[in-house]
């Protein structure tokens, strides 16, 4: 394939002689912008789609595993620590002077590293070993730390890589970024979770007493097929993002046409659409009156804090600290005791939030700052529910009534959708009016608010046991 992509790029090079093969090589050059789009779209999807893909099986995986409901805590924790990896990519950056000659490199070794891990996980996902005295799924928590460090990183290396091409290839990128949460979650609707575990009797030889005793366990359905078909699947798509990129690097088109105009380019492109106008939905004259109030603050670095950038920060922070860092660390306790099904189905939705308000916020990608505040409010306090029901398990409120099922499902899909809402908004913020700077701290702010909620939330889960299981084959007395 890469043979034939590179003898068509040499033909497209050829001058035609006529009108008819003008007409001719337009078209065959349209097929293959649009043959690039599309592995430009293919090659976003390896941002974060294994990570993606470990957090839809969670529902799955906990039974299986020796850490039980504390896997979620273990798994954010890994998941932040994964931030060594774009913290390398900067120093690496400033050390050669901001040269681009590292994103090739970096972006192949990335999904490198993700096909290699993603393979293995579908094999050692549920081998467990024991590590200071205890039994402990290290080969899923040192590969699932690795597929962490893929997608952080893919952060700062992919849209670099993308200053190549043309602004219209960039949508491409985002595009598969989104497909990245589309893709596990569709997947694993078609895997389904089988249904609610069955209690079954069982006998079993006490040694202690020397006599045959009858238990009850639990046994768990089958959903259509198994968590390692499932992760060979996401293995196979990350594949599908390497070899797109292989092809990118190798051919031409779509590419700018002189060496070190891509920078200058993409760097007008991002001037442009700093600016109000009707491509991204900005048009309105206050919103360009604001962008020359704003530009003052720029100017002047003491502003930018004790302005309502500053405010701005610290609901990313806040949002990041609930969003990233706690309430996925806490899904077992919040949502496991309304049954499997519920937490099967809850996390799926919550995957497409992100691709959906990606699409609505095209249409409205800017916000009065007193609604952004208001939201976080809102959010806050459905997250104050989430952090409820995860504290008062195993009797959850409503834990046994069909309507606590649906309170709480509707309860984390309205967080992640509010919140998420708040963070593109805000980011659209950031790059239309601070440019560089403003954005650099709305990911700072992103990362700490994250790794600040996982530490907090691993440290209750692991020290303090605040929280606890509900054991499906026990009957509680839950009065609410």
């Amino acid at each position: 394939l890469i043979g034939l992509i590179m003898a068509l790029e040499q033909e497209s090079m050829l001058k035609p002689e006529h009108e008819d093969n003008n007409n001719k090589a337009k078209n065959y050059n349209t097929h293959k912008s649009v043959f690039i789009y599309i592995c430009v779209v293919c090659f976003g999807i390896g941002t974060w789609l294994d990570l993606n893909g470990v957090w839809i099986q969670i529902p799955l995986i906990v039974d299986k595993v020796p850490e039980g409901w504390e896997f979620s805590a273990y798994l954010g924790l890994m998941s932040n620590l994964a931030n060594i990896g774009p913290l390398s990519v900067v120093l690496l950056r400033r050390s050669i002077n901001k040269s681009t000659a590292y994103e090739v490199p970096a972006n192949f070794s990335i999904l490198t590293v993700g096909v290699v891990a993603l393979l293995a996980l579908s094999f050692l996902w549920d081998k467990s070993a024991y590590f200071l005295k205890q039994r402990r799924s290290i080969w899923m928590l040192v590969l699932c730390f690795w597929l962490a460090v893929v997608d952080c990183t893919s952060s700062v290396t992919f849209a670099p890589f993308m200053s190549r091409y043309q602004p219209l290839y960039l949508n491409g990128l985002f595009t598969g970024e989104g497909l990245s949460s589309l893709l596990p979650a569709l997947l694993a609707i078609i895997q389904g979770v089988g249904g609610e575990s069955k209690c079954v009797q069982q006998l079993v030889w006490n040694e202690t007493t020397n006599q045959t005793v009858n238990i009850t366990v639990k046994e768990p359905t089958s959903p259509r097929f198994t968590v390692r078909t499932y992760f060979l699947c996401i293995t196979a798509l990350m594949c599908l993002s390497f070899v797109s990129f292989i092809i990118l690097v190798l051919t031409k088109t779509g590419k700018h046409k002189t060496p070190g105009s891509h920078t200058q380019k993409t760097n007008d492109h991002v001037s442009e659409k700093r600016q109000p106008n009707e491509q991204n939905g900005t048009t309105n004259q206050s919103l360009s009156n604001k962008n020359e109030d704003w530009k003052l603050d720029t100017q002047q670095p003491p502003h930018f804090w004790y302005s309502e950038h500053g405010l701005f920060l610290i609901c990313i922070f806040w949002i990041s600290f609930v969003l990233l860092g706690c309430i996925p660390s806490i899904n077992t306790y919040s949502l496991y005791p309304y049954g499997i099904k519920t937490f099967h189905w809850t996390i799926i939705l919550c995957q497409f939030t992100y691709p959906l308000l990606s699409l609505f916020v095209t249409v409205t990608p800017q916000m009065p700052p007193r609604g952004c505040y208001v939201l976080t409010a809102i959010g806050s306090l459905f997250s104050i529910y989430i952090f409820v029901t995860a504290v008062t398990s195993p009797c959850s409120p409503l834990v046994d009534k069909p309507i606590g099922k649906i309170i709480i499902s509707t309860v984390w899909i309205l967080v992640y959708l509010i919140f998420y809402y708040v963070r593109i908004v805000l980011g659209n913020h950031f790059r239309l009016l601070t440019g560089h700077r403003g954005l650099f701290w709305y990911g700072a702010f992103t990362q700490l608010g994250a790794f600040t909620g996982a530490i907090l939330i691993y440290i209750l889960v692991i020290a303090t046991k605040v929280f606890r299981e509900r054991e499906v084959c026990v009957t509680y007395d839950c009065r609410f």
